[in-house]
């Protein structure tokens, strides 16, 4: 080992024995903290770290005595499953008003569990969900072991863990979970196996905003909604595809369903894309600046460099888009596009805001 590489690695030492010490000194701080009891409404721990002890972990945490707390949102760090003791678990359940609930990073079984738990027993309730799993292929691993961990003898896995597992959904189900969700934002949750029974156990109906970003099946979940024939009030719709999230079948056909789905449900507002190729972007836009409601679009074009390396790249503008975007109802309107091009929206931004 050259003596580059050990100043290397004890620096990462170093660095990693700082932040251990700063997060057990404001866990040492934390741990001093009282509240009056039901005193909080809202709770965010947005450090990117791993939860400690203090947080929620028993009656004289933090937050055990907070059982009126509507909103929690929680940005953990995506290693901490690597360490188990250093992730605690999270007890939703406690919170018995809860309404939000904005989970990003998580990454080991326990943590699925608490979702579970607090669904089961609020979801009834929670009208905004963030779950923000990472990577479905990692999630799955880390579920997967964790559950074949806890089994006395081997048993078969579901083919979708949240689904089957962390909704407590299956094959024709038709329940409803979320009477009252208004806003669903995921990302790297799959829509494989369970697809139609996440329709229905979504409440789509009932939805104001649709955000899912690199959902495996994604494209196809569309494609079931506009088949349902169920209405829906969305006023947001926002989608970011990787290659990882689209099979082949519906791959060739992201402009077709994206342009089906704004012209079917009207009450779109704001519709805010990032694509991979092929698109026709000529069409899409077309679609989009003449929908009738529709007030602010914002639109990025993933280009694969090779290997899956996406990057943000030109879109390929129509000729008439000028034309398109004057007669337009859009108050803002954001897009990738080279800075010699800008002089399209010239006539645009004048009375109106353009990226």
């Amino acid at each position: 080992m050259s003596y580059e590489e050990m100043d290397r690695i004890t620096d990462d030492d170093t660095d990693k024995g700082c932040i251990r010490d700063s997060l057990s000194s404001l866990a040492s701080a934390l741990d001093s903290v009282r509240f009056p009891d039901d005193h909080l409404r809202r709770f965010r721990w947005e450090v990117g770290t791993c939860i400690p002890e203090v947080l929620f972990c028993g009656p004289n945490s933090l937050l055990g005595n907070q059982g009126q707390i509507q909103s929690i949102k929680l940005i953990t760090d995506g290693e901490c499953g690597a360490n188990k003791s250093a992730q605690n678990s999270v007890n939703h359940v406690q919170f018995r008003d809860l309404q939000s609930l904005d989970w990003r990073g998580l990454n080991q079984f326990d943590d699925f569990e608490s979702v579970r738990q607090c669904i089961k027993a609020h979801g009834h309730q929670i009208k905004s969900l963030t779950l923000d799993l990472l990577t479905w292929i990692r999630a799955e691993k880390i579920w997967a072991d964790g559950f074949c961990q806890r089994m006395p003898q081997p048993i078969k896995t579901p083919d979708n863990f949240f689904s089957q597992s962390v909704l407590d959904i299956y094959p024709r189900d038709q329940k409803i979970i979320f009477l009252a969700l208004e806003d669903l934002h995921l990302s790297a949750v799959s829509f494989y196996h369970t697809g139609m029974e996440m329709v229905h156990a979504f409440h789509i109906e009932r939805l104001k905003s649709l955000r899912l970003r690199n959902c495996p099946g994604s494209l196809g979940w569309l494609r079931m909604i506009l088949n349902s024939g169920k209405s829906t009030k969305l006023k947001t719709l926002e989608l970011a595809f990787d290659l990882n999230s689209l099979e082949r079948d519906t791959y060739m056909h992201i402009t077709e369903t994206i342009c089906d789905f704004v012209h079917d449900f009207s009450s779109l507002e704001s519709v805010y894309l990032m694509l991979p190729e092929p698109v026709n972007w000529g069409r899409l836009i077309h679609t989009l600046s003449g929908h009738r409601h529709l007030k602010r679009l914002v639109v990025h074009h993933l280009v694969d460099r090779g290997g899956q390396n996406l990057i943000d790249g030109d879109i390929p503008w129509p000729s008439h888009l000028d034309h398109t975007l004057q007669e337009s109802q859009l108050t803002c309107f954001g897009a990738s596009i080279p800075p010699m091009e800008a002089v399209v929206y010239k006539g645009f931004s004048q009375d109106r805001h353009a990226n």
